[in-house]
C-alpha cells in the first residue's frame, strides 16, 4: 500500500460528470496523496460518482475500476501509479518477485517459481477458475509462471497458484470436466500422468 501523507485517516467522496480523466485524477490521487503520471496517449472523459465515504484505499480501487470500465488501465512501479491505456499495461508493468504487498491499486505483474506442479498445467487451471487472461508466460523447464492482474484478480490467482503447486500434483495433469447430473457446473480432476 502506499504511504499515507497524513497522520489521521480521511474519508472522501468525489462527483465528476464528463470530466477530463487528467483532472480526475489530480482530484482523486493528488488528494489521496498518491505520486502518479499519466501516459499521454490517454485522452478520455468519465463520470464518476461516489456518494458514500471511502477510506483512501476504497478510493483508490473505485477509480480503478471505474478506468477499467473506459479501457484505461493503472500500473503500479515504484510507489508511483502510472495511468496508461489497457493495451499498455502488459508491457508497462516491471516484473515483480515475491508475492509481499500484492492486491493493492495497480497493474502487477508477478514472477512465481513453482516446486511441484508443472506452470503449464496450473496455467490452465488458473485460466479456468479466473475466467481471466492472468497468466501471462509459463515455462515448465524453469518451473516459472508470469501473473498479471491487478488488485484482488491477481490476490486470487495467487491463492489459487497456491492449491495446485503442492506435492500431491507434482507430475499430474489438470482436467476439468463438465457435469450434467450433478449440484456443480464444474469440478476439477487430477489424473496422474501416463506415459512420456
Amino acid at each position: 500500500a502506499f504511504a499515507q501523507a497524513a497522520t489521521r485517516p480521511q474519508d472522501f467522496t468525489f462527483a465528476f460528470q464528463n470530466a477530463d480523466i487528467n483532472q480526475v485524477a489530480q482530484a482523486i490521487l493528488g488528494e489521496a496523496g498518491i505520486p502518479f503520471s499519466i501516459d499521454p496517449a490517454v485522452s478520455a472523459r468519465i463520470t464518476l460518482r461516489i456518494d458514500q465515504r471511502l477510506n483512501r484505499e476504497q478510493l483508490v480501487a473505485a477509480f480503478e475500476a471505474a478506468l477499467g470500465a473506459n479501457g484505461i488501465a493503472v500500473v503500479r512501479d515504484s510507489g508511483q501509479l502510472f495511468i496508461t491505456p489497457q493495451a499498455k499495461a502488459k508491457s508497462s508493468a516491471t516484473i515483480r518477485r515475491g508475492t509481499e504487498g500484492i492486491g493493492g491499486a495497480g497493474y502487477e505483474i508477478v514472477a512465481v517459481p513453482l516446486a511441484y506442479a508443472q506452470p503449464s498445467e496450473v496455467s490452465k487451471a488458473l485460466e479456468a477458475i479466473t475466467g481471466a487472461d492472468s497468466v501471462l508466460y509459463a515455462n515448465d523447464k524453469l518451473g516459472l509462471l508470469l501473473l498479471g492482474g491487478s488488485g484482488g484478480s491477481l490476490k486470487s490467482a495467487l491463492e489459487a497458484l497456491r492449491v495446485f503447486d503442492q506435492s500431491a500434483f507434482q507430475d499430474s495433469k489438470i482436467r476439468w470436466y463438465e457435469l450434467s447430473q450433478a449440484q456443480a457446473s464444474m469440478k476439477w480432476m487430477v489424473s496422474s500422468r501416463i506415459g512420456p
